[in-house]
């Protein structure tokens, strides 16, 4: 996506300057440099596809945190737990769990199924929102190549193809501001236990915050 920067930047105004909401980390990584990049592709063996390089030299990682501050925003009661995270990682770090360090251990339990084994295995974390059931949506390792299309991992429901790549991401993240939990609406009502209440609280809140918010936008 081009100049996601200034668009994202944009996007933090307007929550920064939102009188009900606590704006509580915010950072943008300067860019990948080609050499970096080159030599991620290099260690890992692995290509990464135009539109994943194309992002990373506009940034090498994201954070934001943000959480509804008070219970005058109208439709709250003070208790939602209304906050949004993103946490889109370095280039270094997509690919760091299989060092012994970072995510690794998070995505790989003894619990997971025989059946789930291979494709985690394939797995390389992009936007780690929720670190308490490793929810993150997930770049997609092919063979050799690192792809555009992401999955969504979860501790608790599982790995999802969401049936979007990166460019379609990057939209959504700009239109949710990183509403905790949003990816987990593209799965199926039956596929998410709190689909309902996650889907009432984004129609309730997303317009409040951004007056631009449309759910056709997110469901499209």
């Amino acid at each position: 996506m081009d100049n996601f920067i200034d668009k994202f930047n944009h996007r933090v105004d307007i929550i920064q300057d939102h009188p009900h909401i606590d704006l509580l980390d915010f950072g943008i990584a300067p860019p990948a440099s080609e050499k970096l990049l080159q030599e991620i592709e290099s260690k890992y063996n692995t290509s990464l596809d135009k539109t994943v390089r194309d992002f990373y030299t506009q940034c090498n990682g994201i954070k934001l945190a943000w959480r509804l501050a008070t219970n005058e925003l109208p439709g709250s009661s003070g208790d939602d737990g209304i906050e949004g995270s993103i946490n889109i990682l370095p280039i270094t770090e997509v690919f760091g769990g299989f060092t012994g360090n970072g995510w690794q251990n998070d995505l790989f339990t003894e619990g997971t199924p025989a059946n789930q084994q291979t494709i985690k295995k394939q797995l390389r974390p992009f936007d780690y929102f929720y670190q308490e059931d490793s929810a993150c949506t997930c770049f997609f390792q092919k063979g050799k190549t690192l792809e555009k299309q992401l999955y969504l991992h979860s501790i608790d429901y599982g790995v999802h193809n969401i049936g979007i790549d990166l460019d379609t991401c990057l939209e959504l993240l700009l239109l949710t501001g990183g509403f905790q939990s949003w990816p987990f609406l593209l799965l199926d009502r039956e596929e998410y236990y709190n689909y309902d209440k996650l889907e009432t609280d984004i129609k309730k809140f997303l317009p409040v915050i951004f007056p631009d918010f449309n759910y056709a936008d997110l469901k499209k």
